[in-house]
């Protein structure tokens, strides 16, 4: 509910319309309510009874999550990550939620294995890391020495190393 209720206001009151290039990124939620999340907006905007809300909006409710939305997917377990090309790899930020109780730690790299072991290399690196430098604007560059020395290989992550 705390990340549905503004994603919904932002996106009726048209403040996606009006900033195109805001990035509105959720974090400590799962991403498998977004899938039905959309479903549930998509059905509203096509109703006439909701043409108030959509009269000044040129996309639709999932046209909006693609321009401005991202996820920092805390905990991302295997069911919810099935959904990840409905969500968009591109959108997922994958985070451990430390020191929370609920978050991964201190099984983290159990975790990595069950969740991404068996996705492709790119996605993996995308999902873990990529997505959030490119959304946030960091060098890649500059962080690709701290990354080498203590972040798990592709390897560990599928459990060979």
């Amino acid at each position: 509910m705390w990340a549905q209720r503004p994603f919904t206001a932002l996106m009726w009151s048209g403040a996606f319309e009006r900033h195109p290039n805001l990035k509105y990124i959720l974090t400590e939620v799962g991403v498998g309510w977004m899938i039905e999340k959309l479903r549930v907006l998509e059905f509203k905007a096509a109703d006439p009874i909701f043409k108030h809300f959509t009269k000044d909006l040129s996309k639709s409710p999932t046209g909006y999550y693609e321009q401005n939305c991202f996820i920092g997917a805390s905990f991302l377990r295997p069911h919810e990550a099935k959904f990840k090309d409905e969500i968009g790899v591109e959108k997922i930020m994958w985070g451990t939620d430390y020191p929370h109780l609920e978050g991964t730690w201190p099984s983290t790299m159990k975790e990595l294995q069950e969740t991404f072991g068996n996705y492709p290399e790119q996605e993996i690196r995308d999902m873990l890391g990529l997505n959030a430098a490119r959304i946030y604007g960091f060098d890649v560059d500059k962080l690709a020495p701290i990354a080498s020395e203590i972040g798990p290989t592709i390897a560990q992550i599928r459990g060979e190393a």
